[in-house]
């Protein structure tokens, strides 16, 4: 699944985001997806925000 090995290449740490929406359906192969939604913690964002707004 292209978007899961995306994610992966993010290295985000286990228990600060939670894969939500179609995901779960889509990597077990139930449906097609076009995304990946993610839920993050507060300091996974704070961390994010600081890393891909300075781009």
């Amino acid at each position: 699944m292209k978007y899961l090995d995306e994610l992966k290449k993010l290295r985000l740490h286990c228990g600060e985001y939670a894969v939500f929406g179609s995901g779960p359906l889509a990597i077990r192969g139930l449906v097609e997806n076009t995304d990946i939604d993610l839920v993050v913690s507060g300091d996974l964002w704070g961390k994010l925000n600081k890393e891909y707004l300075k781009r």
